[in-house]
């Protein structure tokens, strides 16, 4: 959301998917962490349990580097994880993919969520989540 989307000034973790080879980017963290004084889970891999197993990815349009290339989930996809997480603190970001996806409608909003997580409906808190987001456009 910082790099990809402006949505903010920072954030205190970085999420990615699954990681391959897991043992040696991890171990890497670790050193990137001391270096930088950051806390040892600033790369957080628990966002991986919402990642769709056929999820879009496309390359970082914002970060270009020779020695590392860095992948985003696409709009819709994040937005479908974000809404299916349902923690308040992701309201500020699902305001700013619904904007960007032009989507003011539950209804589109629901069905873009049921192509992307087909048989997980949103539950209650998700779907309270959604309509906070909606009413703040």
């Amino acid at each position: 959301m910082v790099l990809e989307h402006a949505a903010r000034d920072g954030t205190h973790d970085v999420d990615c998917g699954e990681i391959t080879p897991h043992g040696e980017v991890f171990r890497a963290s670790l050193a990137v962490a001391a270096e930088l004084k950051l806390p040892q889970g600033w790369l957080n891999q628990q966002a991986s349990a919402y990642v769709p197993t056929d999820a879009p990815w496309q390359q970082s349009a914002s970060f270009d580097h020779p020695n590392l290339r860095l992948y985003a989930i696409s709009p819709k996809a994040l937005l479908a994880m974000k809404l299916q997480a349902g923690r308040g603190s992701d309201l500020a970001d699902i305001c700013v993919l619904l904007k960007l996806l032009k989507l003011q409608d539950r209804d589109e909003v629901l069905t873009l969520v049921a192509a992307i997580f087909p048989g997980e409906p949103l539950g209650p808190r998700q779907l309270d989540a959604l309509d906070d987001a909606l009413a703040s456009l």
